[in-house]
């Protein structure tokens, strides 16, 4: 959903081998449970994206990600500061080792607009408008690790294989 000043993005996760190592921001919180969102401002035109991953306990990390003319990308890491602009909720706040029992979690993301527009340029979007984006699940470190996206893509970071994302 969104509105004027914000994206909301919520998740309802069915999972098994639950880890929940990472406590601190900008760290490697794909390696736990975790929850991904890349938007890609401007639609396939767009010149930038942005990566949000959460883990299971509300660890964040955001990264702005240049689309190069070669379809690599070049990344920057927004500072510590910006992601407290960022809200975030998660239904588990600790994980001791790994949960190997089927758990339904949850987690959300309040992200403002003006946040993106700050790294991008962009403009919020108007009804009508279209960007594309992909949405994963993973957990590298778990002791079976999975991963799972919206959209098939030969990697995460292949904006190419981002789907629409319609702002209705």
């Amino acid at each position: 959903q969104y509105d004027d000043r914000f994206l909301y993005v919520f998740y309802k996760v069915k999972d098994r081998y639950i880890r929940g190592f990472f406590t601190k921001d900008q760290t490697g919180v794909c390696n736990d449970s975790c929850i991904e969102i890349f938007l890609r401002p401007g639609g396939k035109k767009g010149k930038y994206y942005f990566n949000f991953e959460l883990n299971v306990i509300g660890a964040l990390l955001l990264a702005r990600a240049k689309i190069l003319p070669d379809n690599r990308v070049s990344f920057f890491m927004l500072p510590a500061e910006e992601l407290k602009k960022i809200k975030r909720r998660t239904s588990l706040k600790k994980v001791d080792g790994e949960i190997t029992e089927k758990v339904t979690w949850y987690a959300s993301l309040q992200i403002p607009w003006d946040l993106l527009e700050k790294y991008s340029s962009i403009a919020p979007p108007r009804k009508g408008d279209v960007w594309t984006c992909n949405i994963y699940k993973c957990a590298d470190w778990s002791s079976h690790p999975h991963w799972i996206s919206w959209k098939k893509t030969p990697t995460f970071h292949a904006p190419r294989s981002f789907g629409d994302l319609l702002f209705d």
